[in-house]
């Protein structure tokens, strides 16, 4: 499932799943977030981070935030929380736990390169138990001796408050979490 908003047109584009309304709800959702005044970000850079990371970052983000905006929409309209995601998110953990431990065993790694994992960890719904989200974030704490743990909860805590506000500006959220990334990054980007 994908949805796209090219020139005021919304194309939702799905293959068979086993909740075929659960999807076609959390894409329509993904619309109205942005006409809502959602902006997606189609034009970043940034001189200090490694491009292919800032990309990938920057695609988790724009993703994920508009899940924590809508998700409590979606169950409002009666779907339960592992009906939010793909079908295949019931592997989700199971795909998480040795990245991390990979993390881990490194004492080396980026924040930006854990960063999207942990996005996925912090979402809401899916079928990561709430028991298991609170053991796999205090791994991520742990990462490189606990040297992003401070930087990880404030990125969690910016994108809990932005959830529960009016505000659907991307921008200014983006800008936050890159610069608890990278404190001395200059912010470019272009927006749709």
């Amino acid at each position: 499932r994908r949805s796209s908003d090219l020139n005021k047109n919304a194309t939702i584009l799905f293959q068979k799943c086993d909740n075929p309304a659960a999807s076609l709800a959390h894409e329509l959702l993904h619309i109205i977030t942005q006409l809502n005044g959602y902006k997606k970000i189609e034009l970043w850079t940034s001189p200090k981070l490694d491009t292919e990371d800032f990309n990938i970052l920057m695609a988790a983000l724009d993703n994920e935030l508009q899940h924590h905006k809508f998700y409590n929409q979606f169950i409002s309209y009666g779907y339960k929380d592992k009906e939010f995601y793909v079908d295949s998110d019931k592997y989700t953990e199971i795909i998480l736990r040795p990245k991390i431990n990979s993390y881990i065993k490194s004492n080396n790694i980026s924040l930006i390169k854990i960063i999207p994992d942990f996005l996925t960890t912090i979402g809401k719904g899916g079928h990561i138990s709430e028991e298991s989200k609170k053991e796999i974030i205090e791994l991520f704490y742990s990462i490189n001796n606990n040297q992003y743990e401070t930087q990880l909860k404030n990125i969690q805590l910016l994108i809990e408050r932005w959830s529960l506000s009016d505000s659907y500006d991307s921008i200014d959220i983006h800008k936050k979490i890159i610069l608890e990334i990278d404190p001395a990054s200059s912010f470019g980007s272009g927006q749709h």
